[in-house]
C-alpha cells in the first residue's frame, strides 16, 4: 500500500490549520460558529486530524447533527488535507460521496480524520473518516482539483 506524505511537517500543518481557521472566523465565514480546530497530524502518513464539539446550532429537526453540517465539516477537513500535499495552491472539491453510519448527537465530540489516499498530476483523493466516541460515524470520500502556479524540481509527495 502506497502512503503518501504531506509536504509540511506535522508543526507546520498545525500552524497552518490554526491561521487558516482563524482568517476564516475574522471574514465572518460559516465558519465562525463552529469550534473546528486541527487537533492532530501526521505528515510523513499524509493524514490530518480535526475535531469539533456538536451544538444546538448543528441539529436537525430530529435533535441529530444535520448531514449537511457534517458534510460542510468533512469537506473542510479533506480540502484541507488535499492542500497541504504542497502540489497546488488551492484544491477545491470536485466530487464527495458520503456514508452515514449512525447518528451524531449534540454535544458530541466529532473527530475528522482526513487521509490523502492517491494523489495523481492534477487530482487528489482524500478518505475521511468521522468517529464519535471511538466508533466511526459517518465517512467519506472526495476527489480534490489541484492548481498550481509552479512545477517544483524535485517531487512533494514521497512514496513508500
Amino acid at each position: 500500500m502506497s502512503v503518501f506524505a504531506l509536504a509540511a511537517s506535522d508543526k507546520e500543518i498545525q500552524e497552518h490549520m490554526a491561521e487558516y481557521i482563524k482568517h476564516a472566523n475574522a471574514l465572518a465565514t460559516f465558519y465562525k460558529d463552529y469550534n473546528f480546530e486541527c487537533s492532530d497530524s501526521d505528515w510523513e502518513a499524509g493524514w490530518v486530524e480535526f475535531v469539533h464539539v456538536t451544538t444546538d446550532y448543528d441539529a436537525n429537526r430530529y435533535g441529530n447533527v444535520h448531514g449537511g453540517i457534517i458534510m460542510m465539516l468533512a469537506d473542510t477537513a479533506a480540502g484541507l488535507a488535499a492542500y497541504e500535499t504542497g502540489t497546488g495552491n488551492s484544491s477545491p472539491t470536485m466530487d464527495m460521496s458520503v456514508s452515514f453510519l449512525r447518528a451524531i448527537h449534540i454535544g458530541d465530540v466529532m473527530r475528522l480524520r482526513s487521509q490523502v489516499i492517491n494523489v495523481s498530476k492534477h487530482n487528489c483523493t482524500v478518505r475521511t473518516d468521522i468517529i464519535v466516541n471511538g466508533e466511526l460515524a459517518a465517512t467519506t470520500t472526495s476527489m480534490h482539483r489541484l492548481y498550481t502556479n509552479t512545477k517544483p524540481d524535485i517531487p512533494v509527495l514521497l512514496v513508500d
